[in-house]
This record gives C-alpha cells, structure tokens and sequence, in this order.
C-alpha cells in the first residue's frame, strides 16, 4: 500500500543565518568561499552556499569532529554537504521546495514529469519508482576527501515538463514544441546517463516537489521524497525511440504517447 504523496517543508534557516551559526558555534569557524574560481557552481543562490574546504577541515579536527558529524550539523539546521572538492565544500537546502508560484492548468503538460531509469518497464509498471538513498561510507575515511554529488534523504529524481514547455492548450504547433523542448533537455541532460527507459509521471494536484539545486532552480530538475505508485506513470519508449521520433519530426505520435 502507497502512502499518499505529500511533501512537507520542514524547517530551516536561511544561508546567511546558517554561517552566523557555523561562525559562532563554540568557536567551530566556518568562512564562506568567496573566491571567482572557473571549476565553483554558477547557480549559487540563497539555497546554496560554498564554503571553503580548509576553513572546514581546521575547524572540525581542531574539535575532533568527523566530517559525517560536520553534515549532522548541517542537517540539524535544514541543510546538507552535497559536494566536496580541492578547495571547496557545496552545501545546499534539505528541503527547497517548488511552490509551483508560476504553474497554470491551462498549460498543455501541466502536472507531467520526466523519469529516464535503466530499469525496465516490466519492473518500473508493476512496482512503481522507488525513493533511494545516497551514501558515502568513505566520508570520513579522511577529511581530505574528495566526492562528487550526494545526498542525504530518499528521493525519486524527476524532470518537471512544465518548466521547459509552457505552451498552452490552444496554442498551435503543441507536438513541435513539446519535440523541440524534449530534444533541448535530452541534450542538457546526457539522458542516456541515466538510463535507456522515458517514463512520464502524472502527479496530483497538490503535490509539491523539491528543487535539485545542484542544476539551479531555472532549470526543470525535482525530486520527492517518497514512492511514486504505478498507476501514476506511463512508459513512454527508450531514448532513442523518443529521440527519433523528434528527429523526424513525428509529432502527432509524439503528443499521444504524451496524451497532449
């Protein structure tokens, strides 16, 4: 039995709160990284913060805190340590919600979704997507190390469709826009990076989803933190089907297999 999907903002405190925390928090000093360095993410936002990795690693071992015991701080206050590098550590929001401010009904693709797994459909229509966790059992190993992107919680990660295609319900041309929007993400994304199989996820009205700041909140990725049921999803085809479907300009199939 599926729980019902609800997403609840628990809570948290804003970047700036959060360093004024760090900073005063029995001495453990904590300096934000405010260097212009080529390899730092361009999507810094009150939802992300870089922090710089050598003020980190000399503040916790002064304390003799591992740097898994860093990350519960983080999280106590509503944040968590996504990446970690030479020279800086990403820390970004547990819980950023897309309130769905600019969502409108009338909108051709209102409340779809993208999933592109390497499960097959036999396995993802009868059980449906599973939220899993991310782990990194080397954190602290040593507080020199490096990792890429992580993650704290369970999370089924998904493509708002909404956000790249806002064509409306009268509007012409429906099928070149949503071919032309798809190929753009495919693009963006490598979608074969994460699989071989599209499905779209229809979910109910109400429901809120998380933004992925590692790709910025302009960009249409989201997650939610529970299962997504089977009978909310459709399997759309492989990468390569729907890629040559807007190769070749097929865009009535296109808005079928979309039912738009």
């Amino acid at each position: 039995m599926y729980m019902n999907l609800n997403e609840f903002l628990e809570n948290n405190i804003p970047g700036y709160k959060l360093l004024d925390v760090l900073y005063n928090n029995d001495d453990l000093i904590v300096d934000y990284y405010d260097v212009d360095a080529e390899d730092l993410p361009k999507n810094n936002s009150p939802s992300d913060l870089i922090l710089d990795k050598e003020t980190v690693v000399k503040a916790i071992e002064a304390k003799n805190i591992k740097m898994s015991e860093f990350d519960k701080i983080l999280n106590k206050y509503g944040w968590y340590m996504s990446k970690v590098k030479d020279d800086y550590i990403h820390i970004l929001k547990l819980n950023n919600m897309d309130n769905g401010y600019y969502d409108d009904e009338n909108k051709v693709i209102h409340g779809l979704y993208l999933h592109i797994s390497p499960v097959k459909p036999s396995i993802i229509l009868n059980q449906g997507l599973k939220a899993l966790a991310s782990t990194d059992d080397e954190l602290d190993k040593s507080n020199t190390m490096k990792r890429g992107i992580i993650y704290p919680n369970k999370r089924v990660y998904l493509w708002k469709l909404e956000d790249i295609c806002s064509i409306k319900k009268n509007d012409e041309n429906i099928g070149k826009a949503l071919g032309r929007s798809l190929r753009t993400l495919f693009d963006d994304i490598n979608a074969r990076h994460y699989g071989n199989y599209v499905y779209i996820a229809h979910l109910p009205a109400g429901v809120r989803t998380h933004f992925d700041n590692e790709y910025g909140e302009f960009q249409p990725a989201r997650y939610i933190t529970q299962n997504v049921p089977p009978s909310y999803l459709k399997f759309a085809g492989t990468v390569e089907q729907i890629s040559t479907i807007i190769e070749y300009s097929e865009f009535t199939r296109l808005r079928e297999i979309f039912g738009v």
